[in-house]
This record gives structure tokens, C-alpha cells and sequence, in this order.
């Protein structure tokens, strides 16, 4: 499989002269390791997902799309030395999405086959026994987005882009927001299109009264999707409030494609792969990342952090978002770079971007990151979709790698 092509508009992105914020350059003081190249053996999994989970023990847990026995993805583990192996293949056409883990079991969702309008199903894997327990498939059309949440008691979260009928989406519906607990899925809220949202991406993210965010792809003011919280109201139903709409010129042409990060204080923070100020005026191009914070009277304020110009600093963040204990934020670009394989950056409180690394492609160090993820250390830990030195393929079959500050 050919990987994507960088879109067209970034030319127009790398030629403009508009600066939002000043980039430092690339860091040379941090350490930049490939844990692991997939595709290496028959047996081992290829395409690796974005999300990635730590043990007691400091070994990462991740999964794959496709390869292992079956062809159909795997969960796999890689130990501090970076040694890989394979703890579960898929069988029977499911298709593996994100983990997530909750005391020493790991929960996942998959799109598995059968329905006429795509079905969802859930699992829980013991390490201990190396099996996957299948906890429930869900009704034709809920199929689940990428990316799961976890509460104190164990109950996941997420949501689907489509499912159940709505007002102004047409049969497809505009997508749900789900809780699955105890074997039991249950639709907390369902879109109904503008002015609230539509078609939901990503996961969602819990704050510390259990309140539910999440971003949209359609609706909003613009038509061009929200930014959302969902609040309990005590009878077992769920209240939308919008608290910003994408699409604005000079703003984020599109919500988040991961779940939304809330610090501490509440504060939100975000990327949007499209827009802001950093292509210029009216430009499709770059993405930004923003923060919002609540005021006094329960309104939100979207304060853009960086605002990407596509020539050293990166382009199209796509991926998740982490933030140390100095409150820097660390994340992924999809392109940019002087090969336009992507980038992984540090934000500081100030809002000054450094570039961590620069992804060369194909068979070197991977291409195409899909997000970060930070330990106690401070070390970052990702995946690329593609590149890497273990299989034949053209293109690669992604890496597990590892920037050390």
C-alpha cells in the first residue's frame, strides 16, 4: 500500500511569509532511538496504531492493523531493551483499533464484519492468560472511532461518527457519545446536528467531576464541527454544551482527531490539522494548537498556542497530545520536515515551538507519526505508520520509537 501524498496546499503553506509565533529550531540535545521496526518477521504485525500503554514493568503495549498470523492485526509488547513480541493475533476479518489499559487488563474496541451498516465490537486481553475476551458487539452502524476512555470504576467511553438516525444527517444519524459497562453498551447522547454536532472523531477525555469532552467533524456554527462537553443531569441523561465551533478564519479549520488533553486546572488543550494563522490568511494550511479555559460565567475562551507554517516546524498535527511537569506539550505532525515525513515537537509555556526530530521515511526512522506519549522520566514514546527497516515493503511497516530528553 502506497502511503498518502502530502496535500497540495502545503506549497502554498511553505511559500507564505506569515509568522504567528517564532520556531527555535531543531533540538540536538535529545536522543532519538527506534525501539522497534515491524514487518521483521512473518508472523509480526504491521501498520502500527497510534495509541501506546505502559506496564508496571516499563514495557509499551500497542497494536497493529494488519499483519501477524491471521493478517488481520495483533497486540504486541516491546520490553526497555526494545525487544518486540507478538502476545495476540487477530482472526476472522476484525479489525483492531486503540487499547487502553485498566489495572493489568488491557480493553480495546474493533470493526468487525457482518452488519450492513458496520458493526463495533469490545475486548479485554489478560496478559496472564494471553487471550482476548470478547465483552459485547454492538447494534449495526455504532461502529467505534478510534480511541477509548477509561473512569475509576472501569466503565470505558467513546464515540461513533455515525449510528442512529438524527435530525439533519439522514439515516446515518450524526454519530453517538457511549459509556460500555458491565458487558453493556449504552448511547449517553446522540448528535443531532447544527448548530450543535456532527459525526464525532476521535475519543473522548473525563475531567476530574466526570464531565465528558470530545471534538465533532460537522456542525457548529461553520459547518465545520465543535468542540463539546457533555454534563450528567442526574436522571441518567446527558447535557451538550458547545464550547467552541471550528471554521472561523484565522481558527482551526477542524476539531481534534484525538482526544482533547485537560490539565490540572481544567484547561483544555488541543490541535486542529487544518487552518490558523500560520498559512496565511484564508489558508487551508497548516493546523495550530490551542487551549481553552472555562470564565466565571461557564463560557469557554480559545486562545491559539502555535500556529504551523509548514517549513521546519511542521505540518497537520494529527496526533494526541502530551504535557510534562514544566507544562511543555509534546506532539506530532503528520508532514513537514524538509523530506515532508512529519515532525515531533515541544511547545513551551510561552507558546515557542523546537522541533525533536524530523522523520527521514522509508527505511530509516519511520514516516507519517501519529502522536506521543511521556513516562515518569519524561521520555516520549510513538509510533509511525510507515517507514522503518523490518519488512520489504516499499514503504515500510512503521516503528515503536523513542525521543530521550
Amino acid at each position: 500500500m502506497k502511503p498518502r501524498q502530502v496535500p497540495s496546499v502545503t506549497l502554498a503553506c511553505a511559500l507564505t511569509t506569515a509568522v504567528f509565533l517564532v520556531v527555535t529550531g531543531i533540538a540536538t540535545a535529545q536522543t532519538f532511538t527506534v525501539l522497534h521496526s515491524f514487518g521483521s518477521t512473518s508472523q509480526d504485525g504491521t501498520k502500527p496504531l497510534r495509541a501506546l500503554i505502559f506496564d508496571s514493568l516499563g514495557n509499551l503495549y500497542g497494536s497493529t492493523s494488519l499483519g501477524g498470523t491471521q493478517g488481520f492485526g495483533t497486540i504486541y509488547r516491546v520490553d526497555p531493551a526494545g525487544n518486540e513480541t507478538v502476545v495476540y493475533n487477530f482472526c476472522c476479518h476484525w479489525s483492531p483499533q486503540e487499547i487502553i489499559r485498566y489495572k493489568a487488563h488491557i480493553y480495546g474496541s474493533a470493526i468487525v464484519p457482518g452488519c450492513k451498516d458496520g458493526c463495533g465490537s469490545f475486548f479485554e486481553f489478560s496478559g496472564e492468560s494471553s487471550l482476548v475476551r470478547h465483552i459485547l458487539a454492538v447494534e449495526s452502524g455504532l461502529v467505534p472511532n478510534q480511541g477509548l476512555a477509561v473512569d475509576a470504576s472501569g466503565n470505558l467511553y467513546g464515540t461513533t461518527p455515525t449510528g442512529r438516525s438524527g435530525i439533519g444527517c439522514g439515516a446515518t444519524g450524526c454519530g453517538t457519545v457511549y459509556s460500555v459497562n458491565n458487558g453493556k453498551m449504552i448511547v449517553l447522547y446522540q448528535f443531532t446536528g447544527a448548530p450543535g454536532g456532527a459525526y464525532p472523531i476521535g475519543g473522548v477525555t473525563l475531567d476530574s467531576a466526570g464531565n465528558i469532552f470530545g471534538t465533532t467533524a460537522g456542525g457548529g456554527k461553520y459547518g465545520a464541527g465543535i468542540a463539546f462537553e457533555l454534563s450528567p443531569n442526574g436522571d441518567g441523561t446527558w447535557k451538550e454544551q458547545t464550547i467552541f465551533s471550528y471554521g472561523r478564519v484565522g481558527d482551526g479549520e477542524q476539531g481534534s482527531l484525538q482526544a482533547l488533553l485537560i490539565d490540572s486546572r481544567e484547561n483544555i488543550y488541543g490541535s486542529s490539522p487544518y487552518g490558523g494563522l500560520g498559512g496565511g490568511k484564508g489558508s487551508y494550511c497548516c493546523g495550530e494548537i490551542y487551549k481553552m479555559r472555562q470564565n466565571s460565567d461557564g463560557s469557554w475562551k480559545k486562545n491559539t498556542l502555535y500556529a504551523f507554517r509548514n517549513i521546519a516546524d511542521g505540518a497537520y498535527p494529527t496526533g494526541n497530545l502530551v504535557r510534562d511537569k514544566h507544562a511543555n506539550l509534546y506532539g506530532t505532525t503528520q508532514y513537514g520536515g524538509a523530506p515532508q515525513y512529519g515532525t515531533v515537537y515541544k511547545i513551551d509555556p510561552n507558546g515557542v515551538e523546537t522541533v525533536l526530530h524530523v522523520f527521514s521515511g522509508e527505511t530509516d526512522d519511520g514516516m507519517y507519526p501519529s502522536g506521543v506519549f511521556i513516562d515518569a522520566a519524561g521520555n516520549l514514546y510513538g509510533t509511525t505508520e510507515y517507514g522503518g527497516a523490518g519488512c520489504a515493503e516499499k514503504y515500510g511497516c512503521g516503528t515503536v520509537f523513542k525521543i530521550t530528553p
